[in-house]
């Protein structure tokens, strides 16, 4: 597999996570604070600037995801 392959393989990855991805409010569980059971979650914010930066290191084109 090559490295365009990958990241476009990434890049659907990433684009299908923001599609399921709900804009709600954060639940209880943050409010604790970062306990050792507490997930980690990504921000929209973060996918989206990781997901451009991918598609232009590697000239993928977000209509194609």
């Amino acid at each position: 597999m090559t490295s365009k392959e990958k990241a476009v393989e990434i890049a659907q990855n990433i684009n299908k996570t923001l599609l399921t991805l709900k804009d709600s409010v954060i639940g209880s569980n943050a409010i604790r604070g970062n306990g050792i059971w507490s997930g980690t979650k990504p921000s929209r914010s973060l996918l989206e600037r990781k997901l451009t930066t991918l598609c232009k290191q590697h000239d993928i084109n977000k209509e194609d995801l």
